[in-house]
């Protein structure tokens, strides 16, 4: 079955449509870069919302996610060739709680 799974790999962070996390690694002889991973949702057209965690890589912190965020070194595959901006992006914890991480109307108002 196929999900919508990140990781954050180096400083990149890459959402797909996989089955399995590593999946979207970009090197399969060398997992060792990547920090953790999740599942991610739409909320509405412009905002995704990470959450849970990658059974095979663990979690991954709000602090690295916004470093790939803040770098603008978000993409939509495993190859870095589709990147995604001028979205916000949230992470929703064990609590449900939605913490905003970015906020697309601050990016485009700079």
């Amino acid at each position: 079955m196929v999900y919508r799974k990140f990781i954050i790999e180096d400083d990149n962070l890459i959402l797909g449509r996989v089955g399995y996390h590593k999946e979207l690694c970009s090197n399969l002889l060398d997992l060792t870069k990547v920090k953790g991973g999740g599942l991610w949702s739409f909320d509405d057209e412009k905002t995704i919302i990470l959450f849970d965690k990658s059974f095979q890589f663990g979690a991954v912190s709000i602090k690295d996610i916004k470093k790939c965020i803040e770098l603008n070194q978000v993409f939509s595959n495993q190859y870095r060739t589709r990147k995604l901006e001028n979205y916000t992006f949230y992470f929703r914890n064990d609590y449900g709680e939605k913490i905003l991480i970015s906020n697309q109307d601050e990016k485009l108002k700079r």
